[in-house]
């Protein structure tokens, strides 16, 4: 009687199953075919040229899907609403450059990015009837944040702006933002700011690159005795550390010790004679060549005067255009008067300027060459700057006409024999350099 009882019951159930089997196939198929969003792209920090290129495959897609909807997702810091910026930079592009409605895209703040110094974005694409999307979420917590925060390549350049708000199309970097969101949640941490040069690195680079470094983060509101620089010696590329530590911590990267003088002949900088003639950069220029000397005595300073060649062609065709002027009262609107800008420097006159300069600050004649050559193409003139220990050769300004030569054998422009390079360690005037065959100024 019980297996009878028990094959009954099995029975019932059976039954019971097959009877509501089709309605759970039917809700699992429905479930399989319910729309999701997709994910389209997703990347960091690009250069201007590469992030447009992205957004510009984002707009063809959506383009050419009318019923899907774009989204964009950004993870970054929450300080100074960094994020929300990012977010309106990317989708006024698509909006005013690729000419999507603005219906088309959502833009979704995502919170911050598990790597603190760095931005994370997202592209996708939502089909009809797909759900909202819900970006993701990442534990972080800056408050336990320890070790290197950022490291990137640095260049020993002189930094000079003639205006503000000028930026390389839209900007993605929340390195900063990410530094003070950190430091606020680690009121007793410390910085350590690790500066490293390469062999083609100018004296005392390391130390210029730290400073600029630090000054940077200084202005997000930290106390300067946060701060510890660290030479780091030399790599193969010069670059810039960013360590954030304990107090109590050891330095995260043992100092390399004083820093070893060049064993060659190393370019300080390289400046053209439009720059030059900005009293500001001109100044910065030769502050950069007397500091080094100043502070190097073993070596020596080498100035590479470049100056313009003639362009017959070139001349003809200016004479053969006919400009067209249009009375100031025939156009439209008030018209501002337009700052011109700085003429370009003489490069001859201002390297015997440099060298008299140099000559009041204590540094003898005898520690500064000047060699003479022609200008880069489409260059009317340089002029660059070199450091030179005294037992080394000094640099050879012919040598990036030759590698040119080298790496275009094809070329048709022929290296200028003409051009003459005279070392002048003596106080010769550009008059009586001429007078060994260099070149002047035409």
């Amino acid at each position: 009687m019980q297996r009878l009882t028990a094959t009954i019951i099995s029975l019932l159930l059976l039954g019971l199953f097959s009877l509501g089997l089709p309605q759970i196939q039917a809700q699992s198929r429905k479930s399989s075919r319910t729309p999701r969003p997709r994910l389209f792209d997703d990347f960091g920090s690009l250069r201007h040229c590469d992030l447009t290129a992205r957004l510009d495959n984002f707009a063809i897609q959506l383009q050419n899907a009318p019923k899907e909807q774009g989204y964009i997702v950004v993870y970054a810091p929450p300080v100074n609403s960094r994020g929300d910026e990012v977010l309106s930079a990317l989708k006024d592009y698509l909006i005013n450059t690729r000419g999507l409605e603005s219906e088309k895209v959502t833009t979704i703040y995502g919170g911050r990015n598990d790597k603190p110094s760095a931005v994370r974005i997202q592209l996708w694409l939502a089909p009809p009837g797909a759900p909202a999307l819900e970006p993701a979420k990442f534990e972080v917590k800056p408050e336990a944040f320890k070790g290197m925060f950022d490291e990137h390549e640095a260049w020993d350049d002189i930094r000079f702006y003639s205006g503000e708000g000028e930026g390389d199309g839209i900007s993605t970097s929340v390195s900063l933002e990410g530094f003070e969101d950190v430091l606020k949640h680690q009121p007793k941490s410390l910085v350590y700011v690790v500066g490293y040069h390469s062999d083609k690195s100018a004296p005392g680079a390391w130390r210029r690159i730290t400073d600029e470094q630090v000054d940077v983060l200084k202005k997000r509101g930290f106390e300067a005795n946060r701060f510890r620089t660290i030479y780091g010696g030399e790599q193969k590329e010069a670059k810039v550390q960013i360590w954030i530590q304990p107090e109590a911590d050891p330095p995260p990267v043992k100092d390399a010790g004083p820093e070893s003088p060049p064993k060659e002949a190393v370019q300080i900088g390289d400046y053209g004679d439009y720059e030059l003639g900005n009293k500001d950069y001109e100044r910065q220029a030769f502050k950069r060549l007397q500091e080094i000397l100043r502070a190097y005595p073993g070596l020596r300073g080498c100035l590479i005067v470049r100056v313009g060649q003639p362009d017959p062609e070139a001349e003809e065709i200016l004479e053969s255009v006919v400009y067209n002027e249009v009375p100031l009262e025939l156009l439209e609107g008030p018209t501002e008067p337009i700052e011109p800008d700085p003429e370009p420097a003489d490069v001859l006159k201002l390297s015997e300027k440099w060298k008299t300069e140099l000559a009041t600050l204590s540094i003898r004649e005898d520690r500064l060459v000047i060699l003479f050559s022609k200008a880069h193409a489409g260059s009317t003139g340089s002029l660059e700057t070199w450091a030179v220990p005294s037992a080394a050769s000094l640099p050879d300004p012919e040598a990036i006409f030759k590698e040119e030569t080298i790496a275009n054998p094809s070329s048709t422009q022929p290296i200028n024999n003409d051009t003459k390079l005279v070392p002048t360690i003596s106080a010769e005037s550009p008059k009586s350099a001429s007078t060994q065959g260099t070149p002047r100024k035409p």
